[in-house]
């Protein structure tokens, strides 16, 4: 159900709001407030239906009692400037057996000169939080500058709204924090707030069971009374980002921020000494934010949701996000703005709310009157006061054999920019009876980890100790995944493990589910278990840590969520280390540069690149650092660099005459960070036509002509390639159009085709040779829709419909001409008359002769480099999954075909998803590092290295998939790779330098790129127009097989049962 609250008077906003059962009531749960100073309701909920009450509301209380009556305003006015709860709310969390008493209070400020201005705070109080009756949110937002109160209301509408809605949101919330805040601020920027000297602060807690997530912006806090023996002690959640955090002072300078008071900004105290002391020192003249040569934007915090001209300085709006378990110690949480806080401390608030005897509504009226009296103490105005009050009672005591690894008693604050990737929900097992069963039984085949490939940043986790770190460092020192890593990398994904203690009988992984973590273990003994069928699992292995050995398990996890080949379970007390999956690849993806990416594809003399062009220059870009008043580029001057900023600004001047030194150089234009200059360098050497200057400390990332050209060809050879790729897609499009007639133009459905034979079956996909009366064969691509959504692949087989429809046409990648679908399966028609599979060939001919192999991987190369023009990785590429084609009137035989669009991907950069099949892997996506068009070349490689052995060449008979991957982890030199001697020594250095584990230096990565690839003396002879166009012939050993292959595989060995769950995901399709 939806039900409007109020926002702000005039204006209404909607909340999902599930109705559920609370002691004699049921009713709303959100509330939101305060409404604007001219339509104010005194002691109302902020809801504008008052008849509906939010939960179990207790008696509104007297809150004359707590009227300051030495101050300005007399009693009618005080009233009137108050927004309250009206009566403390309840709420009952039946997961912890914890009842929640909450109530709030607004106060809009005293300001003598503008006695009308508006309560810049808002609030919101979310019970039923996203859907889950175990959830709230709360959240105070101070506004600030003319546009504050839009500000706030803003941003408390839009922030809970994108939280919940992040993809993190239910397993990673603390990840789910800083995307919302970032997200928000970006569309605080995009509205019709003016923000650019407005903003708002933000302090919000959003509590799950037993779990708070608290994430602050700005200067207001929250804080938690925790009940230390006879002590109520004050624990902050969070930390006021001012100047006087000595850690947010040097990050906001580093910015190009200027830290001084108001005093030191007028030349009463000298600039250049920090004479503010700590806040608590604070004199009433608290060190404020300011541009380099300006007198503003005067913040006296570092971080805001807004504030766009003080973004430039370092305001930024990256949450701190610390995550507290609520034990029974904990009495109460404070939420409240910086109102309060101002003149009282957080142990303060604490005892004066502990007064009350437990009533949070007579507490936060108390809070609220002394706060104002405070501020009329001490200046002749007041802030808007805000206060959430939140007691618990009843709460459960944590029991240790049921945390999984998550924090314990204390807060830890998690680094802005750098979410904790911990895993803090609790482990579900089943029950006895099925707990050692296997969920779904795998042919071995390809792997699939396709997860959210957003970048983030490492997380800063709570410290170990140097034991602990010691410990680690030699339980992972032989570890295939972690030998490559050097120190730095090690220690960050050390910090983010999580320590589980288990219990007897406790299972760790179960068989058949999905893995995402890896395991040390520290102390204890594990069974490992394997089930086979109905047969009861039996005992293959026991781990044990002793003799200061430490054991680990679940390494491919790290690489991709492949279901778990065996069960383990815990025979002692004992102690895991765990690593999550994606706080592993948070570490390795640390330097992807995305959004220089981004930035390059804006460059108009770059737009011919391809993605992996651009990636090649992204990653060859150098960083340049120019001091104040330097100068980066001089009017007049020939230059051949191209700049783009990573951090800084600069400042663009010209003369009308360059050479008259008396004419004043004018500015005319200021660049910020991830904005260039200096484009037209790339093409020509032509006269810089003005001025560039640092302004301030500037770094820059800079690639000159020359660097350019020896990387990917001049600009001019990359766009005239690009406009016959383009000439050839229209050519083939013209022929398959010629060709699709007769299909299109034909109703038919899936009982209608009669299935000649299966060429290739593995997991959800088969290939097979159909017909269809009167229209004679062609090849159809099935999908088992039961299969994909038992596997969860829906979405990649959506999204591989949606590549094969929007893809250029290729003579190597046959297009969809007919989509059918019915219970069981999902059907593409592919444009292709006939087909034989490649491993055919291997099966057939002892030996393929090297002109056969010249052919074929010449066709693979052009069919690759199809999906990198259209910036797609393919990522899919295996010998089981190509096909070849057969003579028709349309088209010659032995010509490669690409059928197997599931792993394939439309990207702006590296991809660091672990697909395709295991024993194509290349190194750096082992390792962590993200795929490239560099990934693609790897696979034909090892394509190749089939072609001539019959092998893979990291695949031994019997391996499982860590085992391949950990031999791809250790090849270091290519030189090092066995190759057969009948070989060419032509075709060894193609193989050598396809498979060199460096991406950069492999054979079509380097400079010349594919260009390279194609002039590698192994393909001498052979015309690639030709080929491309479709009309260079095979050789006549690949045409005879060709014509005489007829080895089907039966028609029966692909029948998957009728699915009868939702198939709406199949709209796409």
């Amino acid at each position: 159900m939806y039900y409007p609250f109020s926002n702000g008077g005039s204006s209404f906003m909607t909340w999902p709001v599930q109705a559920f059962e609370a002691p004699q009531q049921q009713g709303l749960g959100a509330m939101y407030g305060p409404q604007p100073a001219n339509n104010e309701q005194p002691f109302q909920k902020a809801s504008p239906d008052n008849s509906k009450q939010v939960l179990k509301n207790e008696a509104p209380h007297s809150w004359t009692s707590h009227f300051p009556s030495s101050g300005p305003l007399k009693l009618a006015e005080y009233q009137d400037r108050l927004v309250t709860s009206n009566g403390t709310q309840t709420v009952y969390l039946a997961s912890c057996g914890c009842t929640l008493r909450y109530a709030y209070v607004t106060q809009r400020g005293y300001y003598p000169e503008a006695p009308d201005k508006q309560n810049q705070d808002s609030f919101c109080v979310l019970t039923n939080f996203g859907g889950d009756l175990e959830q709230m949110f709360f959240g105070v937002f101070d506004g600030h500058g003319e546009n504050g109160t839009p500000c706030s209301q803003f941003t408390r509408q839009k922030l809970p709204e994108n939280f919940v809605g992040d993809s993190n949101f239910d397993m990673y919330p603390e990840v789910a924090y800083h995307n919302a805040f970032v997200m928000t601020n970006q569309q605080l920027h995009a509205s019709h707030i003016d923000d650019t000297m407005s903003g708002t602060t933000g302090i919000t807690s959003l509590l799950r069971g037993k779990l708070l997530y608290t994430a602050n912006v700005g200067d207001s806090r929250a804080v938690i009374a925790e009940r230390q023996g006879a002590q109520l002690v004050a624990v902050d959640l969070s930390m006021d980002q001012t100047p006087f955090r000595r850690d947010e002072c040097a990050r906001v300078k580093q910015a190009g921020a200027r830290v001084l008071t108001l005093d030191q900004l007028e030349g009463l105290k000298d600039p250049n000494v920090e004479c503010w002391g700590t806040e608590e020192e604070d004199s009433g003249d608290p060190p404020r934010l300011w541009a380099h040569n300006g007198m503003y934007p005067g913040t006296a915090f570092t971080r805001s949701v807004g504030d766009s001209a003080a973004e430039r300085i370092g305001v930024i709006a990256d949450p701190e996000v610390s995550i507290r378990r609520v034990e029974p110690n904990v009495e109460f949480l404070v939420i409240a703005s910086d109102g309060v806080w101002e003149f009282m401390s957080s142990q303060r608030v604490v005892d004066m709310i502990d007064d009350q005897h437990g009533d949070p509504q007579e507490a936060a009226l108390a809070v609220t009157a002394e706060a104002y009296n405070l501020w009329l103490q001490y200046e002749t105005r007041t802030d808007d006061i805000t206060i959430i009050i939140v007691r618990f009672s009843g709460m459960e005591e944590t029991d240790a054999a049921t945390m999984s690894g998550g924090h314990d008693a204390d807060a830890d604050l998690v680094d802005p920019g750098t979410p904790e990737r911990n895993t803090l929900t609790r482990r579900r097992t089943r029950g006895s009876n099925d707990a050692l069963k296997p969920m779904h039984t795998l042919r071995r085949g390809s792997v699939d980890s396709e997860e959210n490939d957003d970048e983030y940043q490492p997380p800063k986790p709570p410290p170990k100790t140097q034991s602990e770190i010691q410990m680690l460092e030699d339980a992972v020192k032989s570890n295939f995944l972690f030998s490559h890593l050097n120190m730095m990398q090690r220690l960050l994904l050390f910090q983010v493990m999580v320590k589980r203690h288990v219990v007897p009988g406790e299972i760790v992984i179960r068989q058949g589910e999905r893995g995402d973590h890896f395991y040390i273990i520290e102390e204890g003994k594990f069974d490992v278990l394997v089930a086979q069928g109905d047969d009861p699992p039996e005992l293959v292995h026991t781990y044990n840590a002793v003799n200061g050995q430490h054991p680990s398990f679940g390494e491919l996890s790290l690489l991709y969520g492949k279901p778990r080949a065996a069960t383990v379970i815990s025979r002692a007390p004992g102690c895991l280390w765990e690593l999550d999956r994606r706080a592993f690849h948070s570490v390795m993806h640390k330097r992807d540069p995305k959004v220089i990416m981004k930035l390059l594809q804006n460059v108009e003399v770059l737009k011919p690149l391809s993605t992996g062009q651009l990636q090649q220059v992204a990653d060859s870009l150098q960083e340049a650092t120019f001091a104040d008043g330097q100068y980066i580029i001089r009017q007049g001057e020939l230059g051949s660099e191209f700049y783009a900023i990573e951090s800084g600004e600069v400042v663009c001047t010209m003369k009308r005459d360059p050479d008259d030194a008396s004419e004043p150089e004018r500015e005319v234009l200021r660049l910020g960070q991830f904005q260039y200059f200096g484009e037209r360098a790339l093409v020509s050497s032509e006269s810089r036509g003005a001025n560039v200057i640092a302004k301030g400390k500037v770094q820059l990332l800079t690639i000159s002509r020359f660097e350019l050209c020896a990387l990917i060809g001049t600009l001019e050879l990359i766009k005239e390639e690009r406009q016959a790729w383009l000439e050839r897609c229209h050519v083939a499009r013209e022929l398959m159009a010629q060709r699709s007639v007769a299909l299109l133009e034909t109703d038919f459905s899936l009982s209608d085709l009669d299935c000649l034979g299966i060429l290739f079956v593995e997991e959800v996909l088969a290939l097979a040779a159909m017909a269809v009366e009167g229209l004679g064969g062609f090849v159809v691509r099935l999908f088992s829709v039961s299969d994909t959504v038992a596997l969860g692949h829906q979405s990649q087989i959506v999204r591989a419909s949606t590549i094969a429809r929007n893809l250029k046409h290729s003579l190597f990648v046959p297009p969809v001409v007919k989509t059918l679908r019915n219970q069981a399966v999902m059907a593409d028609v592919l444009l292709l008359d006939g087909a034989c599979p490649l491993p055919a060939l291997s099966e057939g001919l002892y030996t393929i002769p090297e002109d056969v192999v010249q052919f074929l991987l010449a066709g693979v190369v052009v069919a690759l480099e199809h999906m990198h023009m259209s910036d797609i990785i393919y990522r899919g590429l295996s010998a089981q999954t190509i096909l070849l084609t057969r003579a028709s009137d349309n088209c010659l035989p032995g010509y490669i075909q690409l059928v197997d669009l599931r792993y394939a991907k439309a990207v702006e950069g590296r991809t660091y998803t672990v697909v395709g099949p295991a024993e194509y892997l290349s190194p750096e996506v082992v390792g962590g590092h993200g795929a490239t068009d560099a990934s693609d070349w790897w696979a034909v490689g090892v394509l190749g290295y089939w072609l001539v052995t019959g092998a893979t060449p990291f695949a031994r008979h019997g391996d499982d998939d860590l085992r391949i991957s950990r031999r791809i982890s250790e090849h270091a030199s290519s030189e090092e790779l066995p190759l057969p001697e009948h070989i060419s020594e032509r075709l060894s250095s193609l193989l050598r330098g396809l498979l060199e584990p460096n991406p950069k230096q492999r054979l079509g990565s380097t400079s010349g790129g594919i260009r390279s690839l194609k002039s590698h003396a192994f393909f001498e002879g052979l015309s690639w127009e030709q080929l491309a166009d479709g009309i260079l012939p095979p050789p006549p050993r690949l045409a005879s097989f060709i014509e005489h292959w007829e080895s089907y595989l039966p028609g029966d060995s692909f029948c998957p049962a009728p699915y009868s769950g939702d198939t709406s995901w199949l709209e796409a399709f």
